[in-house]
């Protein structure tokens, strides 16, 4: 008798979520988020532009949700769908505030299914690699992905959740309370993540993204 091989735990539980495949009608979407502000503008631009064209280039649409502006503009070109939200609040210190909300005046005009998979992005990061999209791909149930930091915090400049799980985050949140206290969207991502209950969660290490952190202008490439 031939000796039964050993599998890991990991291929085991890869191998029982396959088995499920998604709803037909679900789909990825990738949602970026933009503010058209007059602070460094060109800049930003180039940033929006390079960032689509990559995800044209990677073979998926892009919706895209401007928080601050009337439409149209240069994003209509470059976009598969775009919606301007005008939802900005300058008078905020919390930015976050301003980007959750965009996010959520969006979801009635995009009309996203609940089992649907968003891939969130912050407009102005751009992906290097296909690498976390084919992830996402390959792995088909899983619920939520999302890199954790070493404090507990979600990266919200990237992650993937289905649409059901990112409205109803979105909906929860005490925004008055985040501006007062100043609590950042990662910190409330992390809270509402951590008491979700019966969802399957994919941590990342690496998204391969090109950022410019807190505004500086100064791009580079992030292997997390």
């Amino acid at each position: 008798m031939k000796p039964v091989s050993k599998i890991s735990l990991r291929t085991f539980i890869s191998c029982i979520l396959l088995s499920f495949p998604l709803p037909s009608h679900s789909k990825i979407r990738i949602l970026c988020t933009a503010a058209l502000i007059p602070n460094q503008y060109e800049l930003r631009k180039t940033e929006y532009i390079d960032s689509l064209k990559k995800i044209t280039q990677f073979g998926y649409p892009s919706y895209v949700v401007e928080s601050c502006v009337q439409g149209p503009t240069f994003l209509d070109y470059y976009a598969t769908h775009v919606f301007y939200a005008q939802t900005n609040n300058p008078t905020l210190r919390n930015k976050g505030i301003n980007e959750a909300l965009s996010m959520l005046a969006c979801f009635s005009f995009f009309q996203f299914d609940d089992d649907d998979m968003i891939v969130k992005l912050t407009g102005r990061y751009c992906f290097h690699s296909d690498k976390f999209l084919k992830c996402v791909e390959r792995n088909q149930n899983i619920d939520i992905f999302i890199k954790k930091f070493d404090d507990g915090q979600i990266f919200t400049g990237c992650f993937a959740m289905r649409y059901k799980y990112l409205k109803h985050m979105l909906e929860q949140i005490d925004y008055s309370r985040m501006e007062k206290n100043m609590i950042n969207l990662e910190q409330e991502a992390a809270h509402y993540i951590a008491h979700l209950k019966n969802v399957s969660l994919l941590e990342i290490n690496h998204f391969d993204l090109k950022v410019n952190f807190f505004g500086t202008g100064i791009c580079q490439l992030m292997e997390f």
